[in-house]
């Protein structure tokens, strides 16, 4: 009985984590938007295609409700504002028209090109598009669901010299890195599991 009772506080205490590290989890990826995820064009809570404005899951270029425009802008006028950058002659002008960000989210950079697209113009010109839309809507979300953050870190990655050098993937990165989060969960529940059992024989 003694056993019982003092275990209660730990297994609660892991519970409550246990739960607070999976809602942390499952926010991952989505630019921990409220009230569903936002993609295309979408604002608020609702299902909503690319320009839509609806309440839930919508597409790219998302935001969050409550999420005020800059300079008073309408949040159509926002969303039609960040994807003009797609699309600026003054930012993209020098990088080779397939290895271009576009809405999409996805970067078509061949791995034999890296070192052209790392070294050329693409990948300033890719830094500078994406501090564009960063400064119009810091929230946008691609159409494949990819935050303005995890762009960047697939570039950096890809241009980097460790294993992932050349690979542009966006979702592949961002799966990898939600896998990463899963085992790192993985392995802080069973280092707790084993302190509530380890705890529980010292208490015999």
């Amino acid at each position: 009985m003694a056993l019982s009772v003092n275990l209660i506080p730990c297994l609660a205490s892991a519970l409550i984590f246990a739960s607070v590290f999976g809602c942390i989890s499952a926010q991952s990826g989505t630019g921990g938007f409220n009230q569903g995820q936002s993609g295309a064009g979408g604002f608020n809570q609702g299902q909503s295609g690319a320009g839509g404005f609806n309440q839930g899951q919508s597409g790219a270029g998302g935001f969050n409700q409550g999420q005020s425009g800059a300079g008073g802008y309408d949040p159509p006028q926002i969303v039609a504002k960040a994807l003009l950058c797609f699309h600026d002659k003054y930012i993209y002008s020098s990088c080779e028209e397939s290895y271009r960000l576009t809405e999409s989210g996805n970067l078509e950079v061949p791995s034999e090109k890296t070192e052209e697209y790392c070294s050329g113009p693409c990948l300033t010109e890719t830094n500078l598009v994406l501090d564009c839309i960063d400064n119009i809507l810091s929230h946008f979300v691609f159409y494949n669901r990819a935050t303005i953050q995890e762009v960047r870190e697939t570039v950096q990655a890809g241009c980097g010299y460790g294993p992932e050098r050349g690979d542009f993937n966006v979702e592949e990165h961002i799966e990898s890195e939600e896998s990463n989060v899963g085992r790192f969960a993985y392995q802080i529940l069973v280092g707790l599991g084993f302190m509530l059992i380890t705890h529980g024989v010292l208490m015999l």
